[in-house]
């Protein structure tokens, strides 16, 4: 099922590969079972992707069962997220400003991000416009989308060095918090270490424990994890707190040095070579 095509005249698909998910099923279609978790592979490969386009027709708005569940699944993946509005040239003007707000309305009630989803409107081909009033601002947006899919190799490296960072904080972070709660340990209480980490564990005692070492080391609470989703993995994994070594100080001063230091310095190498890469260009 899964096919692949190379097209060696296309510059823009020399640093990128595009990947075309199945249509989305809607009307009496969704009720046709595909044989695959539809939902689970659009996650898999949004986990796995730099961009993801959601394309939609302009005379056929339809954000169909199917649709939202796949749009769901984008969890966490939400700044990759860039909407297509295609087929633009088939409505008039004032028909496709309405398009366009009931398409903004529809995504925000689907997505649920603060933010406003960036749309591209136009007709998405080689062919002419089959209504050409609205031809500079599909121009101009044809323009902007392949301006973001060229920019994709530079923004994968800063967002590779972000990710980074944000694992080193949560590694900080969950170091902190083992070690804070091997510390509570007590060999002369008359409960077993077992018990003594269930109550350790329950929702209120772990968010407390969260909050303490959020002040203390002056963390942010988001660089923390769930304490329902911590607890349930350390009861999943039968980990035994207890038996931690002691949290040695030379490892958080190491990876304080690495955020404080090293990160900046990738970036400055980044932006030196974008600025050697337009200088050889002559822009």
């Amino acid at each position: 099922r899964f096919e692949c095509v190379e097209i060696p005249d296309a510059p823009i698909l020399q640093n990128v590969t595009i990947i075309d998910s199945p249509g989305v099923l809607s009307g009496e279609k969704q009720r046709l079972e595909r044989g695959y978790d539809f939902s689970g592979l659009v996650r898999h490969w949004a986990e796995r992707s730099e961009r993801i386009l959601l394309l939609f027709d302009a005379h056929k708005l339809d954000i169909s069962d199917e649709l939202k569940e796949a749009i769901q699944s984008l969890k966490g993946n939400e700044d990759k997220i860039r909407c297509i509005l295609n087929k633009a040239d088939r409505v008039g003007a004032q028909e496709l400003m309405r398009v366009y707000g009931a398409l903004l309305w529809s995504l925000g009630k689907v997505v649920g991000t603060p933010e406003v989803m960036r749309i591209f409107v136009g007709s998405f081909w080689d062919q002419e416009y089959q209504r050409a009033d609205n031809a500079v601002l599909f121009d101009a947006e044809k323009n902007d989308l392949m301006m973001d899919i060229h920019d994709l190799p530079k923004n994968s490296t800063v967002r590779k060095i972000n990710e980074f960072a944000k694992r080193l904080r949560h590694v900080k972070v969950h170091s902190l918090v083992c070690d804070a709660l091997r510390s509570k340990f007590s060999m002369m209480s008359l409960s077993s270490n077992a018990t003594q980490q269930t109550k350790m564990l329950e929702h209120e005692k772990l968010d407390d424990t969260f909050h303490k070492l959020a002040k203390q080391h002056s963390l942010h609470l988001g660089d923390f994890p769930d304490p329902g989703e911590f607890r349930k993995n350390v009861e999943e994994l039968d980990i035994k707190i207890w038996e931690f070594e002691r949290l040695h100080q030379g490892y958080l001063q190491a990876t304080d040095a690495l955020l404080a230091n090293e990160m900046p310095l990738l970036f400055n190498k980044l932006g030196q070579g974008a600025r050697a890469a337009k200088a050889n260009k002559g822009e």
